[in-house]
């Protein structure tokens, strides 16, 4: 893997909804997974029927389920994962005016070596 990008990034304290991680990671239908998107942003209503299907065809390919389960089950610190994974790689978070999640006094917490749009 040469980047990561992270979109509208949960928790970048604690992980605190193990629910919602495993039905992001494995969603059970596109029309469940836009329903998730909706607890995240406003934006996600937005989105075509097609963006949602291609989204939920990614999802489920079920590549992160085992992370979803790890993170879930330790309520791990995404901030401390990734400044590691910053030193290796470019990492990016992509964060809307309208998130739901990332609340500003949590960007400052944030690596330097993150970059944040």
């Amino acid at each position: 893997m040469a980047s990561l990008t992270l979109i509208a990034p949960m928790g970048l304290a604690a992980l605190g909804n193990v629910d919602f991680l495993t039905a992001m990671a494995a969603p059970e239908s596109a029309r469940a997974l836009k329903r998730l998107l909706g607890t995240l942003t406003e934006i996600a209503t937005g989105l075509s029927d097609t963006a949602i299907d291609a989204i939920y065809s990614e999802q489920a390919r079920g590549r992160l389920v085992a992370l979803a389960a790890h993170l879930g089950d330790r309520q791990a610190s995404i901030l401390l994962v990734l400044a590691k994974v910053a030193r290796d790689m470019p990492v990016r978070l992509l964060i809307g005016d309208k998130d739901r999640i990332v609340g500003t006094a949590d960007l400052g917490k944030l690596s330097p070596k993150i970059t944040v749009h």
